[in-house]
């Protein structure tokens, strides 16, 4: 790594204006006497595209996150994991994030959150006041609450949840927050830095920037699973999993909130042969500079080209590209999972993952 990128790399590692963000929270203490736990560190982030244009505030949305796990014998792995969330705020995304992340975690750990939200790290450490303001809330009528009253009546749920997760999971065997800056590496960045060519003091704020970046890669694969899966529902309602998804007013509100949502529909349609969607079905949901972009991805197909080179030219937006080979790195990393786990249940000794 040239001197000049490892130069900007740590430059980019700045600490917040507020002073409280700066610090190590303690949310859980350990309480035991004996301690067999291990060490997760989970990067957490949720995405919303668009969600701060939409007229109810909310939209596409994914959550991810990324862990590194060391065991009390000292080996260590890592793994992440993402998942869609079909009509959502921002704030909601990084919440269940935090949330999918704690009931993820199976065996005694002493977890440490990285967040780049502001809002879920001050939230953690007053998490008490979100459990009063709940209880308090749920006591009245939430009919006649605003708009605004019910989205943050719907956090205060998650926070709730997040509570109960905290202190009535015995696996959880103390909690610890702290804040990251977001976005301090570029996709390319990503790929050259290796942490082993900082020293060790650097060498944490280097793995910290990596895994909030890794966190923000999977949360967007989570937006990009909701646009194809509620794309399906509304091609074929008959859908087994067509409770979960959203209606076709809703769908339309959110793939018109953002270029990503857009760029997304023509990637994800333009892998299907004509006829597999609904022609009228598309022309009701998709704004026209889709279905335009769709024609000509698959004319270009048609000609022979490859899809990714048929529609290199028809994407807004290049922060898109990157996800393909994002999206193969979590296939493998699951398959090797399940494979993992079959093997230990063939185990007649039962022994535990690292």
């Amino acid at each position: 790594m040239r001197d000049e990128n490892r130069t900007s790399i740590l430059n980019n590692y700045r600490p917040a204006k507020d002073d409280a963000l700066n610090k190590m929270h303690i949310i859980k203490e350990f309480s035991g006497k004996t301690d067999r736990s291990g060490k997760l560190t989970i990067y957490t982030d949720g995405s919303a595209y668009g969600a701060d244009v939409t007229s109810d505030g909310r939209s596409f949305g994914g959550y991810g996150f990324a862990c590194k796990s060391i065991n009390n014998f000292g080996h260590s792995k890592e793994f992440s994991r993402y998942g869609q969330i079909d009509n959502t705020s921002a704030t909601e995304a990084e919440l269940y994030s935090v949330l999918s992340a704690l009931k993820y975690n199976n065996k005694p750990s002493h977890i440490e959150i990285v967040s780049d939200s502001a809002y879920v790290i001050t939230g953690l450490k007053d998490i008490w006041d979100h459990v009063h303001d709940f209880h308090t809330r749920s006591k009245n009528a939430m009919e006649s609450a605003s708009k605004s009253e019910r989205a943050e009546f719907r956090n205060l749920k998650i926070w709730k949840a997040i509570s109960d997760c905290i202190y009535q999971d015995s696996n959880i065997t103390s909690l610890s927050a702290r804040w990251i800056r977001s976005h301090t590496l570029s996709d390319e960045e990503a790929k050259e830095i290796n942490p082993y060519d900082f020293n060790k003091i650097e060498r944490r704020y280097v793995e910290d920037i990596l895994g909030n970046h890794k966190a923000d890669k999977v949360s967007t694969l989570g937006v990009i699973k909701a646009i194809q899966a509620n794309l399906l529902y509304l091609n074929n309602p008959d859908l087994s999993l067509s409770n979960k998804l959203i209606p076709k007013n809703i769908f339309i509100k959110n793939i018109n909130a953002s270029v990503f949502s857009k760029d997304e529909a023509v990637r994800f349609i333009s892998t299907k042969p004509a006829g597999f969607f609904n022609e009228d079905l598309l022309k009701e949901i998709l704004p026209n500079i889709v279905l335009e972009r769709v024609d000509e991805a698959r004319r270009k197909i048609e000609g022979g080209l490859s899809h990714s080179d048929a529609i290199s030219n028809l994407i807004m937006n290049p922060k898109i590209r990157a996800f393909d080979s994002l999206k193969a790195e979590c296939t493998n990393s699951f398959m090797q999972k399940a494979a993992q786990m079959s093997r230990a249940e063939s185990n007649e000794q039962g022994l535990s993952h690292g």
